[in-house]
């Protein structure tokens, strides 16, 4: 049997992963001349640790990532802290798993060379999802160099913007949900020890109709992820501004945050620049 993947991102790769340790011949299609992940931190929870050690690689998760103590959310002006959940040694206690929080690019390295040591040839890069056929034969997936690969059957995990789905189920715009997301990355040793633990600073608070969130996690022993999610109305009647992809920059200071308490407006001052993800979403 031959599975063809559309997309070599955390989804297809461990789709991929999955489909070769079970013996099933796989050719992932990448768009991408290099595996490039985006974004921040990635948090594994008990379940999905339980099906990374089934893929083989969950040693090699654990050793990249933390296993944090617990989740704690502090106030914004007095930074009283409330303990919403014990991760660490409960969630392995309870669940026979850790929680484990990790670069994502860190976890896109380990599916990467799981699947390259079953297969040396299973990754395409370069080479783009146009379309597909299919007959009772088998499906044939349409590249954009014109090209046409067979296979039994195909998975497609190319994304938000994903041409298989569009083929499948005709065109669906992703809406504007309204928020939007102020992602970074900091050294691990440019923050004060207090913030060992994922999520220790977290702060919410309303202000003029706009709902704001900020959080600094553990993204890996040497990194921690920062981020910052506003709600406003406004921005709703700014869609296309707002559909910035991670590579667009936008200075901390656009998005007025203040915090009175000296634990809260570290998180602030360690990540200086930001990038703006406009967070949206199709139907199911």
């Amino acid at each position: 049997m031959k599975v063809l993947l559309a997309g070599a991102g955390i989804g297809g790769l461990t789709a991929a992963l999955a489909l070769l340790r079970r013996g099933v011949e796989v050719r992932i299609f990448e768009q991408a001349e290099a595996l490039r992940e985006v974004g921040a931190g990635v948090q594994v929870s008990a379940n999905g640790m339980r099906v990374l050690r089934d893929l083989g690689v969950a040693e090699a998760v654990v050793s990249l990532g933390v296993s944090p103590a617990r989740r704690e959310v502090r106030l914004w002006n007095t930074a009283r802290a409330w303990t919403s959940f014990d991760l660490g040694s409960a969630s392995l206690g309870r669940y026979g798993e850790p929680y484990v929080t990790l670069y994502r690019p860190d976890l896109l390295g380990v599916l990467e060379r799981a699947v390259r040591a079953l297969d040396p040839a299973a990754i395409m890069l370069g080479t783009r999802a146009e379309g597909f056929a299919q007959d009772r034969t088998g499906v044939a997936l349409r590249l954009a160099d014109g090209r046409l690969e067979r296979g039994d059957a195909l998975v497609g995990a190319d994304g938000i913007h994903s041409v298989l789905r569009e083929a499948l189920h005709g065109p669906t715009e992703a809406a504007f949900t309204g928020c939007v997301a102020w992602r970074g990355v900091v050294p691990a040793a440019a923050l004060p020890p207090h913030q060992s633990v994922y999520a220790l600073l977290t702060k919410r608070y309303r202000c003029s109709r706009s709902t704001y969130e900020m959080s600094t996690g553990i993204a890996s022993v040497t990194r921690r992820s920062c981020s910052a999610l506003s709600t406003r109305a406004s921005w709703s009647a700014r869609r296309s501004v707002m559909a910035a992809a991670w590579s667009a920059t936008s200075p901390m200071a656009s998005i007025s945050l203040s915090a009175k308490h000296g634990r809260v407006r570290m998180a602030n001052a360690t990540v200086p620049t930001r990038r703006p993800w406009a967070m949206r979403g199709k139907p199911a």
